[in-house]
């Protein structure tokens, strides 16, 4: 992650989009990559009934181009919730925002 984190381009005020409680691996790369830029780190928080993508389509839909970067997992290694990444990339594709997928924890 470090690695894809060092070729985003972000504007300043942009934001990097990554979900409540995951691991430091797929966090700290793009809380330097704001920091760096000057964007935010914008975390999504934990969906009351576990449906991440629904809850990360809906960030999506409410930030748009605010957007520079989506990083995800393809499951939430606290609890095992399924993302659904190819719902989540087609919107990212249809925005022009980067997908980055983490599967360092993934089963």
């Amino acid at each position: 992650m470090s690695t894809a984190a060092k070729n985003i381009r972000m504007e300043p005020g942009q934001r990097a989009v990554v979900l409540q409680n995951q691991m430091a691996s797929n966090v700290l790369p793009w809380q330097d990559l704001c920091k760096r830029c000057g964007g935010e780190l914008h975390v999504v928080p934990r969906p009351e009934n576990y449906d991440w993508s629904a809850a990360v389509l809906r960030e999506l839909n409410r930030l748009g181009k605010q957007v520079a970067v989506v990083a995800l997992p393809n499951v939430h290694w606290t609890d095992g919730s399924h993302i659904d990444l190819e719902l989540i990339g087609a919107r990212c594709l249809e925005l022009s925002i980067p997908l980055m997928v983490d599967l360092t924890q993934s089963a």
